[in-house]
């Protein structure tokens, strides 16, 4: 189910209105590939500028 804009408040404005670059998801491949991320374990990562809100 996806959430009106307004119902997460500032929700709308989180996204940069661009796609993203593929730097930009590598970032988030590189951070899951560290120690610190070693308990982040069975979850979906969306890497999507904050378009989708669920």
């Amino acid at each position: 189910m996806l959430l009106h804009p307004g119902a997460v408040p500032g929700a709308g404005l989180r996204h940069p209105g661009r796609p993203g670059t593929p730097e930009e998801v590598a970032t988030v491949i590189a951070f899951l590939a560290m120690p610190a991320a070693s308990h982040i374990v069975g979850e979906m990562t969306e890497v999507n500028g904050g378009r989708l809100m669920l």
